[in-house]
């Protein structure tokens, strides 16, 4: 699933307009108890973010993409990850032109029911696209990607959860506590 994520971040300026938006789902439901959180920051790949305390932080995996620098993942409870991706970017191409060539090509690795937002994350207005995936095991693989650029850089928040109603407000609350340090 990464891997498609990171082909479509790579196939960006490839972008058409034939995505179509589906209604917003219904309100997703944050967890019940509140989640310790601690802060992650990265001087190397510029950015910091607040992740639950009791999530691990792993490599990057070369063989998923160049693009991808960091990696947070948890089993409690299910499954769930973030995957940061950080780019080049034309700051020419608008984010729906990046989003919409994101989404074509998830569309070809068999997720489905793409569903295009928009949020703030500091001073930064943001895309989100929301998918998901038959799961192997039966379930859904749901995911949420914030889109976050900055100039000729750019930044894919990639969130995936086995539990999607246990987990998507936990991870609005840490896309937004995401910032891009200063070089």
């Amino acid at each position: 699933m990464a891997l498609v994520a990171i082909v479509a971040i790579a196939e960006k300026t490839r972008a058409s307009g034939d995505a179509t938006q589906q209604p917003a789902q219904a309100t997703v439901q944050y967890p019940a108890t509140p989640t310790e959180m601690k802060h992650y920051e990265s001087s190397e790949w510029n950015f910091a973010i607040e992740i639950p305390k009791r999530w691990n932080a792993f490599p990057p995996v070369s063989s998923n993409s160049p693009f991808e620098v960091m990696r947070f993942m948890s089993r409690e409870d299910g499954v769930h990850n973030l995957i940061v991706f950080r780019q080049p970017s034309d700051p020419k191409q608008t984010a729906a032109n990046w989003e919409e060539g994101v989404q074509r090509v998830l569309a070809k690795g068999g997720f489905g029911n793409f569903v295009v937002g928009k949020t703030t994350i500091g001073s930064r207005e943001v895309l989100t696209l929301d998918f998901d995936k038959p799961a192997p095991n039966g379930g859904t693989w749901s995911c949420r990607h914030y889109f976050v650029a900055d100039g000729t850089l750019a930044y894919v928040l990639g969130f995936g959860s086995s539990n999607k109603a246990g987990m998507f407000g936990l991870y609005d609350q840490m896309a937004k506590s995401f910032q891009i340090l200063d070089q």
